[in-house]
């Protein structure tokens, strides 16, 4: 089965600038990238939210304090 993940922030992991688009993934492969995808069966709005490849960390050991 094929998910679409539609008008999310794409971050494709080759260094190019993110940009709202639509992902299918399909068989756990992402069969698509880009913006305007073929509807699918199982359409998910990403609309907010990072869609990428790769997993993005956002932790971090800044100890600074704000006051």
């Amino acid at each position: 089965m094929a998910h679409d993940f539609r008008n999310g922030l794409v971050v494709d992991g080759i260094g190019s600038e993110p940009y709202v688009g639509d992902v299918t993934v399909k068989d756990d492969k992402v069969s698509y990238i880009g913006r305007g995808s073929p509807a699918g069966p199982q359409e998910i709005d990403a609309s907010g939210s990072v869609v990428t490849r790769r997993f993005i960390d956002l932790h971090t050991h800044l100890d600074m304090q704000f006051g």
